[in-house]
């Protein structure tokens, strides 16, 4: 029987989570002195809303990286994301910051294998 259009499309989608890692950017991650390199993440961005105490709501946007948590390593050893650490990417420092009422990170996806850690631009070189 053939494959309808739904099942190839399935097919596709599945190939592409698997496969996923190909797309990323490659990161490195600091927490103080220890630096890790070419960590696979994919750069995206959370957007909130904020009211002002006068009553005016105010746009936030952070600059997100998602990163698999078990490529998530500071010397070796798997860390948490913790606010402070930085990311670094083409060139810019971002610093892990709480964002619209959030630690610094959240679960990505509902098997929590994967961080979703928001940032803000620290420096550009």
């Amino acid at each position: 029987m053939a494959n309808t259009f739904r099942d190839l499309l399935a097919d596709d989608f599945r190939n592409i989570v698997a496969n996923a890692d190909e797309f990323g950017v490659a990161v490195s991650l600091q927490s103080g002195a220890f630096t890790t390199t070419g960590v696979r993440a994919f750069k995206t961005a959370s957007v909130a809303a904020e009211e002002s105490e006068e009553g005016k709501f105010i746009d936030l946007e952070a600059t997100d990286f998602e990163i698999a948590a078990v490529d998530f390593l500071i010397n070796g050893s798997a860390v948490k994301p913790a606010d402070g650490m930085t990311i670094e990417w083409n060139g810019s420092t971002y610093e892990l910051r709480p964002f619209a009422g959030e630690p610094c990170w959240r679960w990505a996806d509902n098997f929590e294998t994967r961080y979703r850690i928001h940032t803000k631009l620290k420096s550009r070189s």
